[in-house]
């Protein structure tokens, strides 16, 4: 029988200390739903708190999705019309302007400002726990942590993906900064910015969530109690491009330092994570301008990846 972790400690509230919230707020769903006319920071239970919370080459192919689960419309013709085969598997984000950040939520996603993206391409999943072994098997990538391996950690980290073989579709977790970093180099790839990732989850139109404005509870992978799900299993929840589970599964490790908008050249030596993860029990921490944080040794169930290009 599965217990259930601690919530989510993206939740800059219970990182201060204040007691645990009895379970997410379900007002800001009802409205959204009852307005049909976009999600504001009240709906998403917003305070006014800030967050607290070079290997050699080689070339990996990222097996297909499972019957189901893959890429349609856009996401499809993109992977069609990729010319590189290193880019299997990868959608194009054509280049463009957007709001970046969000006002009246947490402190760290303010101001709102806007950002001119030139375009990328981005994995259509989180990295899965197969993809990351054949790098682990190339000697390129050091192993991720293993539930046997943390059995001294606090209870959240019992649901490491690696080493249990009915998880090999699920995304790679427990795997620190560092091993995100390198696996991405080893495809000749890297981790996005924060910039380019809530770009990607938002769109020109700035998006309050991955697929709209909206919130659908049953879009992603969140609030359970038995850690991540199948990459791709909640198509409802994909971007408009195709990208899928850009909201929960797992937190994603960017390229970008923890800093203030206004100064981008801090000395914080902590490193972004975007998207929410599966132990996230309240609207406002899956939403998609919403900013975590790690270091760079950190490795967590409820932390993974995914990688982008370039060119």
């Amino acid at each position: 029988m599965s217990r259930r972790p601690a919530l989510d400690p993206r939740d800059p509230g219970e990182k201060r200390g204040a007691p645990p919230r009895a379970g997410r707020t379900t007002l800001g769903w009802i409205v959204a739903h009852l307005a049909g006319c976009g999600v504001s920071s009240a709906l998403l239970g917003c305070g006014a708190s800030s967050a607290t919370h070079g290997a050699p080459a080689v070339v990996l192919e990222i097996a297909p999705l499972e019957a189901g689960v893959e890429a349609s419309g856009p996401a499809a013709e993109a992977a069609e019309e990729a010319p590189d085969p290193q880019r299997k598997g990868m959608i194009q984000i054509p280049s463009g302007s957007f709001e970046m950040g969000f006002d009246g939520c947490d402190t760290d996603e303010q101001p709102v400002h806007t950002v001119k993206v030139e375009g990328f391409w981005m994995d259509v999943t989180e990295v899965t726990v197969e993809a990351y072994e054949q790098c682990v098997r190339a000697q390129t990538c050091q192993p991720a942590q293993t539930a046997d391996e943390a059995d001294s950690r606090p209870e959240g980290i019992l649901h490491c993906n690696s080493g249990r073989t009915d998880r090999a579709r699920h995304p790679v977790n427990c795997v620190t900064w560092r091993q995100a970093d390198t696996y991405c180099r080893a495809q000749d790839k890297r981790l996005p910015t924060e910039t380019e990732w809530e770009f990607a989850a938002r769109g020109t139109k700035g998006r309050t969530f991955p697929w709209g404005d909206t919130f659908l509870d049953e879009g992603l992978c969140w609030d359970r109690d038995d850690g991540t799900c199948p990459v791709g299993s909640f198509p409802d929840g994909n971007t408009p491009q195709g990208l899928m589970d850009m909201a929960g599964n797992v937190w994603e490790w960017t390229a970008s330092h923890y800093c203030g908008y206004g100064e981008p050249d801090c000395d914080d030596t902590s490193y972004v994570d975007r998207g929410g993860a599966w132990v996230s029990d309240e609207e406002r921490l899956v939403h998609a301008a919403h900013r975590g944080r790690g270091n760079a040794r950190t490795a967590e169930s409820y932390i993974g990846f995914r990688c982008v290009r370039s060119r």
